[in-house]
């Protein structure tokens, strides 16, 4: 449920390099946008953006996953992958009791938002937020429930991506200050993909890309020198 703009510390530590940031469709200024049907509805949203120009796509939680998808799928366009922390609970082991599935469980989708907000947020944050933030939170509650979905396949279907298929560099990051959970899958996450390496950012939580942009910046370049390499 975030926004564009958590990314302009990071742009900003990225001057001398072409960047483009965006709203994911069902939320902020692209809230009008159909909601996705499935991860691939973002992937073709994001491949459409870079139009064919190779790129290092970095992607905060969720957006992880979006990213390590497109790499999957058009490794011509995505060069390498920078992702931090993002979710993998179609893997065994992964915890029942999160945001997610406090969100999943509620009794319609502005419910959820809240269910979830208030988990990743706590009750105090949530409550402190101005009456219209938690409308347009709760108005963009279709979105999350869907993406949330998106990266759960029903029981019997295949995972949302093949981490084995993904052949291009993937730059790895987790904090220090994140739930444990978040941090475990970090570091099973780089013993899936075939290119990978595990960067912990010490004193990061979970919103690292707008809490510690220079050190998000440190693992883009890191992706870019990959790449030239």
């Amino acid at each position: 449920m975030d926004r564009h703009s958590s990314f302009g510390g990071v742009r900003r530590q990225l001057p001398e390099v072409a960047t483009l940031v965006y709203d994911r469709r069902g939320y902020g200024r692209s809230r009008h946008l159909r909601v996705a049907t499935g991860l691939d509805d973002h992937v073709e949203d994001l491949l459409g953006l870079c139009a064919g120009r190779p790129a290092v796509v970095i992607g905060h939680s969720y957006g992880g996953c979006i990213g390590l998808r497109a790499a999957e799928l058009a490794p011509e366009v995505v060069r390498a992958v920078v992702v931090f922390e993002p979710p993998l609970p179609w893997l065994d082991g992964w915890p029942s009791d999160t945001g997610s599935s406090r969100a999943l469980a509620a009794s319609d989708p502005p419910a959820g938002v809240e269910a979830y907000l208030r988990h990743v947020l706590g009750d105090d944050r949530w409550d402190l937020l101005p009456e219209r933030a938690r409308t347009d939170r709760r108005s963009e509650g279709p979105a999350l429930l869907a993406d949330l979905r998106s990266v759960r396949p029903e029981l019997g279907q295949p995972p949302p991506l093949d981490l084995g298929a993904i052949a291009v560099p993937v730059v790895i990051g987790r904090g220090t200050r994140s739930a444990a959970y978040l941090q475990a899958g970090a570091n099973r996450l780089v013993g899936l993909l075939a290119h990978a390496e595990l960067h912990v950012l010490g004193g990061a939580g979970h919103g690292a890309h707008s809490e510690r942009p220079a050190q998000i910046a440190a693992l883009a370049r890191r992706a870019m020198e990959r790449v030239r390499g």
